[in-house]
């Protein structure tokens, strides 16, 4: 399924993109039959910005992306890097509602404010099946 617009979501709060870089471990989901990869991550000098190294796989369609998490004015938006060019299908969309949930843990009271994304990959946050990702790579 093929989206058109570019899918993120927007929350509220203060974040902690440091505390989430320090605390960072690779992870993998296997959802709706599509497997995501957290693979890496990379934090700006002002800690700010938090870029994810990504994968989407489903039916022997792959697709590496990065997603930005950008802290500004009280907000954290979590989208496709904006120089990416890729299909923006289920699988990315399950990959930013899994990444906005992960920050979350990091930043007590930060709360959900709109997105673009489908209500039932929301519900679950994009996760379901999250393992280590060395496990079964």
């Amino acid at each position: 399924m093929q989206f058109d617009t570019m899918p993120h979501v927007i929350l509220s709060g203060a974040a902690k993109l440091r505390e989430a870089f320090d605390q960072f471990s690779p992870f993998r989901a296997d959802t709706n039959g599509w497997i995501i990869k957290i693979k890496n991550i990379f934090i700006s000098r002002d800690d700010s910005t938090l870029m994810v190294d990504c994968t989407a796989v489903r039916s022997g369609f792959s697709q590496d992306f990065y997603i930005r998490l950008e802290a500004k004015d009280n907000r954290v938006t979590v989208r496709v890097d904006p120089y990416m060019r890729i299909e923006r299908n289920e699988g990315v969309q399950r990959t930013i509602a899994a990444l906005a949930a992960w920050v979350q843990t990091f930043s007590g009271g930060m709360t959900f404010e709109k997105s673009n994304i489908v209500s039932e990959i929301l519900a679950d946050g994009g996760l379901q099946g999250v393992t280590a990702a060395g496990a079964g790579q």
